[in-house]
């Protein structure tokens, strides 16, 4: 269960985000659609709070419904 360089790229076009958008956390203040900016707020927040073990499951779910879309 390895993330790759390629389902990182299918998460963050998902998300419609450039990488440096993705990467920069503090930048989500900053959006001008609320309700965006508060799903990827709570999104990234309980990504964090996932065991390592966890996210890596989480990764792979993920990656599975993006290729399905």
């Amino acid at each position: 269960m390895n993330l790759t360089i390629h389902s990182l790229e299918k998460v963050i076009d998902a998300l419609e985000r450039t990488p440096e958008e993705f990467f920069n956390f503090d930048s989500l203040e900053s959006t001008s659609d609320k309700t965006d900016n508060l799903s990827l707020k709570r999104i990234n927040m309980k990504i964090k709070q996932l065991p390592i073990d966890k996210r890596e499951k989480m990764l792979v779910i993920f990656e599975s419904i993006l290729d399905n879309l």
